[in-house]
């Protein structure tokens, strides 16, 4: 096979080809870039006022509900179980919310924060050991004896009933327990 001289000049190439690989190039760059730009509004907002600069992650919430209060601010330190925000619900169930305080706090805070949440217009399911507490700031009581409803009404008229201590105390369980040694014994 013989060399081609030095002085022969090498074949060009097709401009066809030169022009695809010039279109390949410039639509890559173009995805590129696009997807840059993509990524740069969905992660930065901006507003005609200001400008901030942070990164946004999506949160999926279990709960619906209008945020009322935002209890942490930028950048400070917060524990596991820190309430770091509140929802305005519908209901508010608490459940033996005064059950580890001490009995001056736990009397403020059903005075001041619960019964505040009532004068609101929140409706609240309280459960409760404390009954005179309870029942001072109680609209409607009910009595659960074992799961089943055993008395209801309004907390004057529950006081007012013999069989209310009784019931809530569960000083019926244990007289009908007396009642049934005593049976036995007999």
């Amino acid at each position: 096979m013989a060399e081609p001289e030095k002085d022969q000049i090498a074949p060009r190439k097709s401009p066809r080809v030169a022009r695809y690989v010039i279109a390949a190039v410039a639509v890559v760059g173009l995805g590129i870039v696009s997807y840059f730009v993509w990524r740069y509004v969905n992660t930065y907002e901006t507003t005609d006022d200001a400008q901030i600069d942070g990164h946004i992650n999506a949160i999926s919430g279990r709960i619906t509900g209008t945020v009322t209060e935002v209890r942490a601010e930028d950048a400070q330190y917060v524990k596991a179980g820190d309430v770091l925000l509140m929802l305005d619900p519908r209901v508010l169930i608490l459940d033996e919310p005064t059950a580890n305080l001490a009995p001056q706090l736990a009397d403020k805070l059903l005075r001041e924060q619960v019964s505040g949440l009532g004068a609101r217009g929140k409706a609240v399911l309280l459960v409760e050991q404390r009954a005179r507490a309870a029942l001072d700031i109680a609209a409607w009581t009910s009595v659960l004896v074992s799961g089943s409803t055993r008395l209801e009404g309004r907390p004057g008229d529950l006081l007012a009933r013999a069989d209310f201590a009784e019931l809530f105390l569960g000083a019926e369980t244990s007289t009908k327990q007396s009642r049934e040694s005593e049976v036995e014994r007999a």
